[in-house]
């Protein structure tokens, strides 16, 4: 079988009827294009295997949704993918922040200064997604710019400035004054 579209409809509509031999003729012919984008729409800290796993499930669950007059088969699939990708990154994100908030909850703790631990989790908070991952991974994962900017697949110097923007906006936060 080929990757055309009347073919993964077809597939489709059969995996909403829960045919197994039909999700996984579509799983076989879609799956190497939908691993494919998912590694260029997920950062470092999401693996692409997982995403896909989730996409299909979703894909599985969904597929009685699917209606072929709406749009192509391939068009709703990689909806679905990217809408996954786009979860799971934010997922591992606040996972990061939630585990470097516990490391400096753990610092509060021993320097007994809780305010300034309320002030700064609140200006961290906002802070643009792309700086509060950088700094996160910078100062509590403990990666170089060099090596954040090969995860994120990004120049060193785009690295080096978010992660700097984002210092600035802290200090301006907490001494008070305009980031």
């Amino acid at each position: 079988m080929t990757l055309e579209p009347h073919v993964l409809a077809s597939l489709i509509e059969a995996t909403a009827s829960r045919d197994i031999r039909a999700f996984k003729q579509l799983y076989e012919l879609s799956s190497p294009m939908l691993r494919a984008l998912t590694g260029r729409w997920l950062d470092a800290s999401t693996p692409a295997d997982d995403v896909l796993q989730l996409t299909y499930t979703k894909i599985w669950d969904k597929a009685d949704r699917f209606d072929r007059s709406a749009g192509s088969a391939l068009a709703w699939m990689l909806r679905i993918c990217r809408n996954v990708a786009i979860d799971e990154v934010r997922r591992n994100r606040s996972m990061q922040a939630n585990d470097s908030w516990a490391a400096l909850d753990d610092a509060d703790v021993q320097t007994g200064d809780s305010d300034l631990m309320i002030d700064l989790r609140s200006s961290w908070m906002k802070l643009p997604p792309d700086q509060a991952d950088a700094l996160t991974r910078h100062y509590f994962q403990g990666f170089s710019h060099d090596e954040l900017a090969k995860q994120l697949r990004l120049p060193l110097g785009t690295v080096k400035s978010r992660i700097r923007r984002a210092l600035i906006s802290l200090r301006g936060s907490l001494s008070g004054g305009s980031p």
